[in-house]
């Protein structure tokens, strides 16, 4: 195999990448447009109230794992705030309602019965190729109301789980001016920026 000569191959290199480098521009111009598009989309995922008598909860989840490097799921550690499961029950129908987060915490959901709930648990998992781990810690004795034609703030709660330790929570209190102004900043167009915005009355008490 006769072999060319090094300034021919980096003639042709050159003359390669300035032929390709136009059309891997344009589509990455078109990845980054589909990706906005899709944020903006993601943006828009809460429905819209249906009546003025419509409700909805809002609130935000944080889980802080330690200790976790002498188990057999170290990843635990650090603070965790996507993927979080809050589940809460409505104390005179016995209806539950399990919510997810997003990636910054926050969760949303609308058309709840108004009335007293307790929280009954807070669940942060991972799931890997053939299984599945996670750390769950009951709450007995935080509860909260929902009111009809409002969007209800629920508190942030924060939670410290320490592996084969005691775990603890706390709870943070936000502004309804505050929440709402940074709901309005990601969802500018959403009818619940109409609403009035109060924080949720907390009930603490056993089960």
């Amino acid at each position: 195999m006769r072999r060319q000569p090094l300034d021919q191959l980096s003639f042709r290199r050159c003359s390669s990448y300035r032929y390709f480098y136009p059309r891997q521009l344009r589509m990455r111009k078109i990845l980054g447009y589909l990706l906005l598009l899709l944020l903006l989309c993601g943006c828009s995922t809460i429905p819209e109230p249906q009546s003025p008598t419509s409700n909805l909860l809002i609130g935000t989840l944080v889980f802080k794992c330690s200790g976790f490097e002498k188990s057999s799921t170290p990843s635990f550690n650090g603070e965790h705030r996507s993927g979080l499961e809050i589940v809460f029950k409505n104390t005179e129908t016995n209806q539950s309602y399990s919510l997810r987060t997003d990636d910054e915490g926050d969760y949303f959901s609308d058309g709840i019965v108004p009335g007293n709930y307790r929280v009954e648990s807070i669940t942060y998992s991972q799931t890997e190729a053939n299984s599945s781990s996670y750390v769950s810690m009951p709450i007995s004795t935080l509860g909260f109301t929902v009111q009809p034609s409002i969007v209800s703030i629920m508190y942030s709660i924060i939670l410290n789980a320490e592996y084969g330790g005691a775990s603890s929570y706390k709870i943070n209190i936000s502004t309804p001016e505050k929440r709402k102004s940074e709901f309005s900043l990601s969802h500018p167009k959403s009818k619940w920026n109409s609403f009035d915005w109060q924080n949720v009355a907390v009930i603490l008490g056993k089960r």
